[in-house]
């Protein structure tokens, strides 16, 4: 399987001596933050909906190029052994729709969330973003 993609116009993208020679996204979300946020350095992230831990990532890019960190959701258990071996961030195995967003924003210190990635189906999305706004 392969990890990553190559983008057209964005093969060999460098900013602040990191060379960027692919992004892992299904569309190239990560470099679209990364360009809205001037490549920013030790961002803060919540994925929900991680899936694989590099393949269509949203947030992998992030992670190990611009030590980003931050918490990544994904309901199905498949991908949780690899995801917890090759991602420092944290990872929840769980339903989005039933976490207590305040308590988890409070509990992991999340002043300021940079990246909200929610990759989710349908109303499922709706409720999630719900939760996170009025925390």
């Amino acid at each position: 399987m392969t990890n990553n993609y190559n983008y057209e116009g964005y093969h060999k993208l460098k900013k602040d001596m990191v060379d960027i020679e692919c992004f892992y996204s299904q569309a190239g979300q990560d470099l679209l933050v990364l360009q809205i946020l001037d490549y920013k350095k030790n961002g803060i992230f919540i994925e929900i909906g991680a899936n694989h831990f590099s393949f269509l990532s949203n947030t992998y890019l992030l992670e190990s190029k611009f030590d980003w960190r931050g918490i990544s959701i994904e309901m199905d258990k498949s991908f949780e052994v690899d995801f917890r071996k090759n991602r420092k961030s944290t990872l929840l195995s769980c339903d989005a729709t039933e976490i207590n967003y305040k308590n988890l924003i409070m509990e992991n210190e999340l002043s300021e969330i940079d990246y909200l990635s929610v990759d989710i189906d349908g109303w499922n999305s709706l409720v999630c973003i719900r939760k996170i706004l009025v925390s």
